[in-house]
């Protein structure tokens, strides 16, 4: 591998883990606007969407040839989805730490799986299966479900779960969009939520200005930005250092949570959190369960 080749995977990685780092600030700006779930939702479309379109426009995506209409189908499910992951998320930082909430977040992988053997007939394998198993258990300990510490609101979780789920099926969805430019993809996403919500929003006379000033942070932010700066890194970055940094998100969101509230993490819902991230890793590069084994189990595409 050549040094320019290096340079360019290098400077994706810190694009990507900046965006991940940016990324995490969202819970804390969500709680802070105060506005409900939908109208954050709405404010962080239709604010970050000018931005994104004017990045997209001086990339040069929004001239001919453009991507067929099934391909812009698409990316209206998937954005239909996300703002069901969205609502559901900002729905669940009301009610318990938003660095509880992300990490319960992060077990969209292991539910895309699932629905992948649903809907796509994947068999995931002994192996995945495995490792989906300690993720739950991650999942019990980060919650207190075991009643081993930990403080939580069932409603939270379960809104937490919602999202990972509308997250998860997103996901599978993007399998079908590799044709269409990322920057595209975002601009219909950001689109659905803007014409989906515009009915169902709180009144604009009615919020404080200091909702506005989170909102609009929220939308240059932890959405234009790092929608930008994953953009300069796909591609680019290796997949190992993108799999590995997308774990900084919701380690900045529990810190920031812990810094901003004074709502720490336990020891037990930290071992949950490691348990949930390692299972993740181990599924996304096909680690073999049992690290002694001399050969790897064949692992389903995806």
């Amino acid at each position: 591998m050549g040094s320019e080749t290096r340079a360019v995977e290098m400077r994706a990685g810190l694009a990507f883990g900046l965006a991940m780092c940016v990324s995490g600030t969202l819970g804390v700006m969500v709680v802070e606007a105060g506005t409900d779930p939908v109208t954050t939702v709405f404010w962080r479309c239709a604010l970050a969407l000018p931005v994104i379109l004017l990045y997209a426009a001086w990339r040069g995506l929004l001239k001919p040839p453009f991507p067929p209409l099934k391909l812009w189908l698409l990316a209206g499910l998937s954005g239909a989805l996300f703002v069901g992951d969205w609502i559901a998320l900002f729905a669940a930082y009301c009610l318990i730490p938003v660095g509880l909430a992300t990490i319960t977040l992060n077990l969209y992988p292991f539910i895309t799986l699932g629905l992948a053997a649903v809907v796509l007939r994947e068999r995931p394998g002994w192996n995945a299966l495995g490792w989906i198993v300690i993720a739950f258990g991650g999942f019990l300990l980060a919650t207190g479900l075991l009643g081993l510490g930990g403080t939580w609101d069932p409603l939270g979780i379960i809104l937490s779960l919602v999202a990972a789920v509308f997250y998860a099926a997103a996901t599978l969805v993007g399998r079908f969009l590799k044709a269409m430019p990322a920057l595209l993809t975002t601009l219909v996403q950001m689109s659905v939520g803007v014409l989906s919500l515009g009915l169902f929003i709180a009144p604009v006379g009615g919020m404080p200005e200091t909702s506005w000033f989170w909102l609009a942070a929220m939308a240059l932010g932890p959405t234009a930005g790092s929608y930008v700066l994953m953009n300069l890194a796909f591609g680019r970055a290796r997949m190992a250092v993108i799999a590995v940094l997308s774990f900084v998100y919701p380690v900045v969101t529990a810190v920031l949570d812990a810094l901003v509230y004074g709502r720490v993490l336990t020891p037990l819902q930290i071992l949950g959190f490691l348990l949930i991230a390692g299972a993740s890793l181990a599924v996304t590069f096909r680690w073999p369960l049992n690290p002694f084994s001399s050969r790897r189990q064949p692992e389903a595409a995806g």
